[in-house]
């Protein structure tokens, strides 16, 4: 999903796409759908219920007891579209896009203002109507039909106005409530070799969304997103599980990012300014070794043009080889790594620079003395922070500080933007005790494993707290 968002004074783009059959944990939405509803007006006289009908049986269904809570039709719609009336709220608020979207087709029906009506039917335990059944249809493009236990009117048919609906893929938040749109018939994806499929199984602590499905293919497929120039935070999220049938340990891979395109003279070319994010990458052995349920790979590309392309290239070493990636995050952030005067090289005299020509992979993002903060928690970037605890060398993990939330202010300095570090990670902090005595006889130590051959960039942050965060460049 592609909508603008504004922190501290840049404006920011996020897009999450999910390798997924339809939206990641949902099933195919059916072409009909069948919902039963009974009024119990037994002690009303004149009723035209009728207690001993069994009009479910008649057509070939089986009741399904529905809680009535006032989202009764909307968890009714959402137990025959996804098979769990669980997910009533993203059928209520999937019906409230299609009012406000296509007023003129539903207005005319409302008997109040439509304004009031869509709000108030936006609320959770309002009453669904005729009307939002016919936005149900017209939005999940399915034949809705209504079996009854009323003599006159057991059986109603609704259908969607456009006979061949153009569907809107269903868009889920994940545990963290982030929003990932399906890659399935999505602008984003180049490639149709591919293909896309449920993982055979799922381990306890990996979350449906964006886990469970893939995008794979044996062959070379891209994604190529529309981005405004600057940098961006990538993220490639992969669950390794068998899928169509291939074989974990087959899922051997590369991965490159394009920043420039040329077009011109209609030629259609990538231009000087791409990175090798990972080469022969191979989820289950990184799995295996990390110890990880799922593993995600955080990566900072600066971005000239317009466009962002992340190609996927299966090893040519195995005729098995293919290549997947179950979610992607393209998210715009402001520059915080570029120095114009360039970074002293621990132990060296020479500088680097990072500029546009240097793409950093994210390694460690370490919140000392405190929890874990999910991306929720981030200050507008969506970063992962971890506690501190599992990297400390030896037995002396010295002492942690928090701050006191109702004596301490924690404010940032003029030249210091918010989207540096959320307050959570300037209210925690790890001593080594104020005895001098004591404290000179230990070393408090950090122990990170990384790969030879790069140049490690370390951010220390020190306001109440500190915080480690490595970046590896490519």
């Amino acid at each position: 999903m592609r909508k603008p968002r504004r922190t501290e004074g840049y404006e920011q783009f996020e897009l999450r796409l999910s390798g997924a059959i339809d939206s990641s944990a949902f099933p195919p939405v059916p072409t009909t759908i069948s919902m039963m509803y009974i009024r119990d007006l037994t002690n009303s006289p004149g009723s035209e219920y009728d207690p001993s009908s069994d009009q479910p049986a008649t057509y070939g269904l089986a009741e399904l007891q529905i809680e009535g809570d006032g989202n009764c039709q909307f968890r009714a719609l959402a137990d025959q579209l996804f098979r769990n009336p669980d997910y009533h709220k993203h059928v209520r608020k999937e019906i409230i896009k299609q009012l406000k979207h296509f007023k003129k087709l539903y207005e005319g029906y409302v008997p109040m203002k439509y304004k009031t009506y869509v709000k108030q039917i936006k609320k959770s335990g309002e009453w669904g109507d005729h009307v939002t059944l016919q936005a149900a249809a017209d939005r999940f493009g399915a034949k809705i039909c209504l079996v009854t236990s009323f003599r006159d009117t057991c059986f109603i048919e609704i259908m969607p106005k456009d006979k061949n609906p153009t569907r809107e893929s269903s868009i889920l938040n994940d545990t963290d409530t982030r929003s990932w749109t399906p890659d399935v018939g999505s602008k984003f994806l180049l490639s149709t070799k591919s293909s896309t499929s449920k993982a055979t199984t799922q381990d306890p602590l990996v979350p449906k969304v964006p886990y469970m499905t893939a995008r794979l293919s044996q062959s070379e497929f891209s994604y190529r997103f529309p981005v405004v120039p600057g940098r961006m935070l990538v993220c490639l999220h992969f669950y390794s599980n068998s899928y169509n049938g291939h074989n974990a340990s087959n899922a051997i891979f590369s991965i490159s990012a394009y920043n420039r395109l040329d077009t011109t003279k209609n030629r259609f070319s990538y231009l000087p300014g791409s990175f090798t994010l990972l080469r022969n990458f191979s989820t289950s052995q990184t799995t295996y070794a990390l110890n990880c349920a799922y593993i995600v790979r955080e990566y900072l590309i600066a971005v000239d043009g317009e466009t962002l392309t992340i190609k996927f290239t299966p090893s040519t070493n195995s005729s098995n080889a293919y290549a997947f990636v179950n979610g992607i995050e393209v998210i715009s952030m402001p520059d915080i790594y570029s120095n114009d005067n360039g970074l002293k090289l621990v132990g060296q005299d020479s500088l680097i620079f990072v500029d546009n020509t240097t793409a950093l992979e994210s390694v460690y993002r370490i919140n000392v003395g405190g929890n874990d903060i999910s991306p929720s928690g981030d200050t507008g970037l969506f970063r992962s922070w971890y506690n501190d605890q599992p990297y400390i060398y030896g037995e002396t993990v010295g002492v942690t500080v928090t701050a006191d939330p109702s004596k301490t202010i924690i404010s940032y300095p003029k030249d210091m933007p918010t989207y540096v570090a959320p307050e959570n990670v300037y209210s925690t902090a790890r001593s080594m005790g104020l005895n001098p005595q004591i404290n000179k006889n230990y070393n408090l130590t950090w122990i990170f494993s990384v790969d030879v051959g790069f140049y490690y960039l370390v951010r220390l942050l020190e306001r109440g707290a500190l915080q480690l965060n490595i970046c590896k460049r490519r």
